[in-house]
């Protein structure tokens, strides 16, 4: 189960308290706060789920629908889960601050994410960023994944983050001068990789293969290594001359 520290923390604020039920003589489980949500999400996640839906259900407000929400997900109902917070993060009549707000949207566009749902993803990070969120590369990362270049360099800034992704952007949207400015800022198999990129880009196959094999194959950048070696043997075949072989003509023609 992932860990959802940050966010509960963050919602801690809003002062709200998670209450359990005495049902007869029989223990159930009682949330005071949201510190206590993350605690029974690491030991219950079904026991939290059904506290926290006690207390949604009494109009408990944030602290509850977010820990419902957690344990939705340590449960495995990822999507119930995201949409969980996409609309708590959304409700203008339950009282957050911006930074809860934009950190619920965070946390929601992961799991669209996970969830093959990129578009949902991009949406939520945007409204977290408009919220004044710090999920600029996060951000940027959703745009690339759709393939929206521009937007991914809209993302970044002007600043040097994420200059791996910045430079694919400047690559992908043919502006080479630029993307071999911003291979200043990254080292490594990083460096290789982005430079093997351009390089193809440009036709500079030679280039392009001296790069790939610099990287590792078993490092971590071994996926995207490999992508790039077929990519290149792609286009080493296309510009192949092709052959006729006249014996399987007849007569000669």
């Amino acid at each position: 189960m992932r860990k959802r520290v940050r966010a509960i923390a963050l919602l801690a604020g809003v002062g709200a308290a998670l209450p359990g039920a005495c049902l007869g003589e029989e223990e159930t489980l009682v949330l005071r706060t949201l510190a206590e949500c993350a605690r029974a999400l690491d030991k219950d996640p079904a026991a939290a789920r059904e506290a926290a839906a006690r207390g949604r259900v009494l109009g408990d407000g944030a602290p509850a629908r977010s820990c419902e929400a957690y344990a939705l997900e340590a449960l495995g109902a990822e999507r119930l889960a995201a949409v969980r917070l996409t609309d708590l993060a959304q409700d203008r009549g339950v009282v957050l601050s911006a930074a809860e707000r934009g950190k619920l949207l965070e946390e929601a566009a992961a799991l669209w994410s996970a969830l093959g749902a990129p578009q949902i993803a991009r949406d939520a990070l945007a409204a977290a960023a408009r919220l004044g969120a710090p999920v600029a590369g996060a951000l940027a990362a959703a745009e690339a994944e759709l393939g929206n270049w521009s937007a991914v360099l809209a993302a970044l800034g002007p600043e040097d983050a994420a200059p791996a992704l910045r430079v694919r952007a400047l690559t992908e949207l043919r502006r080479w001068s630029e993307a071999r400015q911003a291979l200043a800022g990254l080292a490594g198999p990083a460096h290789d990789l982005a430079a093997a990129r351009l390089a193809l880009a440009e036709g500079d196959r030679a280039t392009a293969g001296r790069r790939l094999a610099a990287v590792p194959q078993d490092s971590a950048w071994a996926e995207e290594r490999q992508a790039l070696v077929q990519a290149l043997a792609g286009a080493q075949r296309t510009i192949r001359p092709r052959l006729r072989d006249d014996g399987l003509h007849e007569n000669g023609r």
